[in-house]
Order: structure tokens, then C-alpha cells, then sequence
């Protein structure tokens, strides 16, 4: 019948709100879509500058994660409800599946970024010895380097 979602009762107000918001932005005017490309550009780059590989799979889900945050203004609302079910949707995979490629990208980035660059861009949420910043940490740390109009990290 043409239906783009539905919903099984009772369902979430937050993802009631992520699913309007994903087909307005289909919708959306010529300068929403250069915002977009301009949100991708400085996503990517900074996701260049933490060393992500950009040919693993999660580099791509971490790309739209970065691009849905700061299109919600930086905040990262829910990740297991909201981001990790609409990136697998765009990319035929399983919110599971999308999860894990991010903690793979991520876990990537950390063993290939220098200390340095690490503190500079995490400063004291994250401790080097003990452990990597899990998926929301650094996708939140980026959209919010980002927003503030900060390069990931300076070599």
C-alpha cells in the first residue's frame, strides 16, 4: 500500500520521531542536501584523522552515525533504537551486525592513532591503558569536535 514504516504497539516516541525525520529528509530542499554532503565531508576527514580504514564496513556505519548525530543537533539520543536499526536499514544488515563493525572501527582506530592524537581528541573521558571509548564516545566526540568547528586531531 506504499507504506515507507510501521510501528508495533506500544512503540517508542524516539523512533516515531527518527522515522518522520528520515522521510522528511528525503524531501528535503537542495540546501538540506549540501548540508548533508558538507556533514559527510567533515565526518569523513575526521574520520581520516583518527585513522578509521576506510575500506571496512563499519568506517561507512560510522559515517552515518557522525552524519545522524549532527543532524540532531550533536546529540546522540539512542543508538540501539534509533541509529544502529536506520543504519542497517540503509545498508541491508542487522542493527547487530551494524554495531559490531562500528566496535571493529573503532577498536581499528585506536590500536592505529598515536597517543597523542587520541588525548587530544578524547582529553580525559578515556584512559589509554584501560580501555577504547565505546561506539557512542567516539561517535559523539567527533559530531562534537565537528559542531565546534575543531579538526579531529592536528598530526
Amino acid at each position: 500500500l506504499g507504506a515507507d514504516a510501521y510501528f508495533v504497539k506500544p512503540f517508542d516516541f524516539d523512533v516515531l520521531v527518527g522515522r518522520l525525520l528520515a522521510m522528511m529528509g528525503d524531501a528535503a530542499s537542495p540546501a538540506a542536501h549540501a548540508s548533508q554532503r558538507l556533514w559527510e565531508a567533515r565526518a569523513a576527514q575526521a574520520l581520516h584523522e583518527m585513522a578509521v580504514p576506510p575500506h571496512i564496513k563499519g568506517y561507512r556505519y560510522l559515517l552515518s552515525a557522525i552524519v545522524m548525530v549532527l543532524n540532531a543537533g550533536g546529540v546522540v539520543r539512542d543508538m540501539t533504537g534509533i541509529i544502529y536499526p536506520a543504519i542497517a536499514e540503509k545498508y541491508a544488515a542487522t542493527p547487530a551486525r551494524v554495531e559490531r563493525m562500528m566496535r571493529h572501527a573503532v577498536e581499528c582506530a585506536w590500536n592505529r592513532s598515536s597517543a597523542r592524537r587520541i588525548e587530544q581528541v578524547f582529553g580525559y573521558t578515556v584512559d589509554m591503558e584501560k580501555s577504547k571509548p565505546s561506539n557512542s564516545e567516539f561517535i559523539a566526540m567527533l559530531a562534537d569536535r565537528i559542531l565546534l568547528g575543531r579538526p579531529a586531531a592536528k598530526q
